[in-house]
């Protein structure tokens, strides 16, 4: 735990990605997200919600309004994403950087 700590200590953003075709990642969202919030106290994080392996449409175990329930509840935005044909990776990204600029810009 304290190697990752050093991972995310004084960052500004960061992605909580998780498999669409494994169920049990998507469990682990919550957890993530708050080992990392807790260890970032007082201090805010800006975060994106990424299902990714969008394109293994057959094998997907988690539905996009589930995931979209689940970024609701933790306050963050959220895309699906695929590497292997490229879909929605910059708007991913694009989405991450916008919401740490109009975080840093509110103070």
């Amino acid at each position: 735990r304290s190697v990752t700590r050093s991972y995310y200590r004084n960052s500004a953003g960061g992605m909580l990605l998780f498999d669409l075709t494994n169920r049990s990642s998507f469990e682990s969202v919550r957890r993530w997200h708050r080992d990392v919030t807790d260890a970032l106290q007082p201090l805010g994080i800006v975060f994106l919600l990424v299902g990714h392996k969008s394109d293994l449409r057959e094998q997907r175990r988690v539905g996009r309004r589930e995931a979209e329930r689940l970024a609701a509840s933790l306050g963050v935005q959220y895309v699906e994403t695929s590497a292997k044909d490229a879909s929605n990776v910059a708007q991913a990204f694009h989405t991450l950087t916008l919401g740490i600029y109009r975080a840093l810009q509110a103070g």
